[in-house]
């Protein structure tokens, strides 16, 4: 394998407590148990092929504007062969031309055509019409044209049923869950699909371990078309986390993406298998291999203030996976992790249907979210000291 490569040291991006430990105060209710599915929602690797190939590969840094205004809280995206930053609080995006200046500006907060009153953008997607879906911390869902123009009569409020003391609630309802951490936003067809993560304070991993590893819903849908919440997906958590939620809680979340078919692509934080489901969430197989110099020796935790303290430090000291994106125009798999701050690198997978065909090192905090040939992009490393968003890109060349 030959590379030329310029790493330039950083910082993983910051994550703190408030990120990982949700203490709300949420009405006690007595949980039903869901009928029992004996389906395999985690089926073991049938075929796993390791197929390296000889790759040459650059990855430079590009400056992002430094006259943006923002918050510096948000994320780098592509759509239509440009890169864009969400400015989650401003609630603006600034898109880019090729050299990292501003070709335009748009969105914001207030009430005119092109302005939000979402408050704050928890996430966002592009859909396959071009429309822009942000959803708020509010459960507001609002959809704008290509033109970034609101279209009042496609965007609703998220509703939750109410309970209280003794109602009794499956695992299965909505209500139980809101959006995980690190946030993952999709999109197929009429309907936009999140992370989940569960919180109530009877049923989550950190509580009622046994439990949750049989019975939690990983993704939420939301119908678009019918203007409500869709479908549950998923139930379970792969073998990796039984018996260990001391040492896993930390590294507990889900990342997804969804090809042009409508498969669902899952992986977990402390998991080496991806799981590949169809468009009705059936499960079709698993792949995947141990990412290099990946950091496991996680530390127990036993008590919220050892989540606060030690185990979030984790995310800057051990090895896990944080993305997954399917790059459609190249249909590969990227699977980007995290080695631990004794590796001076990060690592990047790449997968072609199941065979891993490169693993490569990337600069710390690389995260794939893009490509506009011929540069596979990360998302926004945000250098606050400097005042100034860059990102990594990788210029790719592979020989079969």
């Amino acid at each position: 394998m030959v590379h030329e490569i310029n790493l330039t040291s950083i910082n993983q991006p910051n994550m703190n407590a408030k990120d990982v430990i949700y203490l709300s105060i949420l009405l006690f209710v007595n949980i039903s148990c869901s009928k029992d599915n004996t389906k395999n929602m985690f089926p073991s690797p049938d075929i796993n092929i390791r197929e390296e190939r000889n790759i040459t590969y650059m990855v430079d840094t590009l400056i992002i504007d430094t006259t943006m205004n923002t918050t510096f809280e948000g994320n780098m995206g592509v759509h239509d062969n440009r890169l864009y930053f969400i400015d989650r609080l401003f609630c603006t995006i600034h898109f880019f031309d090729s050299t990292g200046k501003i070709s335009f500006r748009t969105l914001g907060i207030g009430r005119g055509p092109t302005e939000t009153t979402i408050g704050q953008i928890y996430t966002h997607t592009f859909l396959n019409n071009g429309y822009l879906c942000l959803q708020g911390v509010t459960d507001d869902v609002q959809l704008f044209d290509r033109e970034y123009k609101i279209d009042r009569s496609k965007s609703y409020r998220k509703t939750r049923k109410s309970y209280k003391l003794g109602d009794k609630i499956g695992y299965d309802q909505f209500e139980l869950y809101s959006m995980g951490f690190p946030l993952v936003c999709r999109s197929y067809k009429n309907s936009v699909f999140t992370n989940n993560r569960a919180e109530d304070p009877t049923f989550n991993y950190f509580r009622t371990p046994d439990i949750f590893v049989k019975e939690f819903r990983g993704i939420t849908e939301q119908r678009l078309d019918k203007k409500e919440t869709g479908r549950l997906l998923g139930r379970g958590m792969p073998d990796v986390y039984k018996n260990r939620p001391d040492t896993h809680y930390i590294f507990s979340s889900t990342f997804f993406d969804i090809d042009p078919d409508g498969n669902f692509y899952v992986a977990y934080m402390a998991d080496s298998l991806i799981y590949k489901y169809d468009k009705d969430y059936n499960p079709l197989y698993s792949f995947g291999f141990e990412g290099r110099a990946r950091d496991k020796e996680y530390v127990s935790v036993k008590s919220v203030k050892d989540i606060q303290g030690k185990g979030v430090a984790q995310y800057r000291t051990k090895g896990y996976y944080t993305w997954v994106e399917h790059i459609d125009e190249l249909g590969y798999l990227f699977r980007s992790y995290s080695k631990g701050e004794k590796e001076s690198s990060d690592g990047l997978q790449i997968y072609q249907d199941r065979t891993l065909i490169a693993d490569i090192d990337v600069p710390k905090g690389f995260k794939p979210i893009g490509y506009i040939k011929p540069y596979l992009f990360s998302d926004a490393i945000v250098d606050e000291g400097k005042m100034r968003v860059y990102v990594y890109r990788v210029r790719l060349k592979m020989e079969c």
